[in-house]
């Protein structure tokens, strides 16, 4: 699973599954804003709509909207991904 600023979503995350008496919080679960910072110091600040535009120039992004804060992020992993130089540097299973 993957989120940007993955701690706000698996706080909402745990808490449904407390409340709705589930279990189905991911075993894994990364942080693109947390990626961004470690993969592209260069960036003025690594909130969503900076990291997107970097990653998906042409994505237009409705920001806090939960499909398009979604697409941007995969947009943002699909660019780690076809990034050689980044690979090295992302965790296994990227």
């Amino acid at each position: 699973m993957y989120a940007h600023n993955a701690t706000f979503d698996a706080a909402v995350w745990r808490g449904l599954d407390r409340y709705f008496f589930t279990g189905t919080f991911p075993r894994e679960f990364y942080c693109t804003a947390r990626m961004a910072r470690r993969l592209m110091p260069e960036l003025p600040n690594h909130k969503l709509p900076t990291v997107t535009a970097y990653c998906a120039p042409g994505y237009q992004l409705e920001h806090h909207r939960a499909d398009s804060d979604a697409l941007a992020c995969a947009h943002i992993v699909a660019q780690f991904q076809r990034s050689h130089a980044l690979h090295p540097l992302l965790p296994p299973g990227t």
